[in-house]
């Protein structure tokens, strides 16, 4: 990488997110709107989740072409997973989002953008009470490639420096959402396509309001290698695949299944040394 980028670790941990502008080239994300544009050609349906104010929702979206698989796993998403999190984090979703005014398909019982509601994205459990609580802030992280520009409509919506708040569910509703909007305020995180936004996964955000503009992100999240990701990667088979590409998707580790007794665990490998 010839450019120099400030990895500024001290406002991830500080406010709960960072933005670089322009880390990805016009061509790398034009490369990439291509590619998605190609996955829906021809009647063709990807993974996804429709609704009249949220066009698609693609999960694993690196498997519908070479782009998007090279700009997740290539050299500069390497470099964001050296500086802001640990070199033996995993994948844990891909997802491609547009959230934009479906008028094909009014009638569809999900009318809201998927993510509307103030939440946070750190993995929860619920006590013996079924009260839900999140692991904390510090452990697990989301990286947002912007394809297209955020306006302060359609931007995600983000509240911070709750990371650090001691409140520990999942969910902001009624009475906590007054006091912490108060308490926080409520920030748009405007991106333009090629920046980047580091978020820690305690803070809470929201998706935006849906317009007529296209508003494409890929959101790409990171967590220990011993948090069970949404699919099972480890059967993903993709050609030529680096070894940091077999560390993403879990092929060197092996994260809890419910059906194995015993189960080996972390295999460590030397993708960070890798040139």
């Amino acid at each position: 990488m010839n450019q120099i980028y400030d990895f500024n670790r001290i406002e991830l941990d500080q406010k709960g997110f960072t933005v670089i502008p322009n880390y990805f080239l016009p061509d790398e994300i034009n490369e990439c709107r291509n590619d998605i544009d190609k996955a829906f050609e021809g009647g063709k349906y990807p993974h996804h989740i429709t609704s009249s104010a949220s066009s698609f929702h693609v999960h694993n979206f690196f498997l519908y072409g070479e782009n998007l698989r090279k700009i997740l796993f290539g050299k500069k998403m390497q470099e964001i997973h050296k500086n802001f999190y640990s070199t033996n984090y995993t994948l844990r979703n891909a997802v491609a989002s547009s959230i934009q005014i479906n008028n094909a398909i009014k009638d569809n019982l999900i009318h809201n953008p998927i993510g509307s509601a103030w939440h946070r994205d750190t993995p929860q459990f619920y006590d013996r009470n079924n009260k839900s609580h999140a692991l904390n802030n510090g452990i697990t992280y989301q990286v947002v490639i912007a394809l297209d520009s955020t306006n302060s409509m359609n931007s995600t919506k983000a509240m911070a420096g709750s990371h650090l708040d001691s409140f520990a569910e999942h969910k902001l509703e009624d009475v906590k959402l007054i006091e912490f909007s108060n308490k926080y305020g409520v920030q748009d995180m405007l991106l333009k396509p090629g920046d980047i936004a580091i978020i820690d996964d305690n803070m809470f955000h929201k998706a935006g309001v849906a317009s007529n503009e296209s508003r494409w992100l890929l959101f790409c999240s990171y967590t220990p290698w011993y948090i069970k990701p949404y699919f099972d990667y480890a059967n993903v088979q993709l050609d030529d695949m680096t070894l940091y590409e077999q560390h993403c998707l879990h092929q060197t580790s092996s994260p809890p299944n419910y059906d194995e007794h015993l189960r080996n665990t972390f295999v460590s490998n030397n993708w960070s040394k890798v040139e």
